[in-house]
């Protein structure tokens, strides 16, 4: 087998591992978000705004939170890098003039 087999071989079995959320997750990433949109309201359950301590310490709250998507008022895109340059969060927050801002 050539190299450029194998490497598709990996990448086609990765690709074919289901998504679940039946794992064992860590506390802050536990709940999935879940948003829906009625006209220009957005209700997303399970916004997590944690108090953090630190990284392993800290408050859970999860909330539910309502936008007005008329009261958009800005957009932001941020890369957070971490480790070696070649990888990075890519942030996307949003800024509404009757909610607290909100970061995915």
């Amino acid at each position: 087998m050539d190299r450029r087999t194998g490497v598709a071989t990996v990448v086609g079995w990765w690709l074919a591992i289901p998504a679940r959320n039946d794992r064992d997750w860590l506390a802050d990433v536990a709940r999935p978000s879940v948003a829906r949109i009625d006209g220009s309201q957005l209700t997303i359950e399970n916004v997590r705004n944690f108090e953090y301590r630190s990284d392993t310490d800290f408050t859970e709250h999860w909330e539910t939170r309502h936008y007005d998507l008329d009261e958009l008022r800005g957009i932001d895109l941020s890369l957070v890098f971490w480790g070696p340059t070649l990888i990075a969060h890519t942030i996307l927050s949003w800024e509404f003039g009757n909610a607290p801002p909100l970061a995915i």
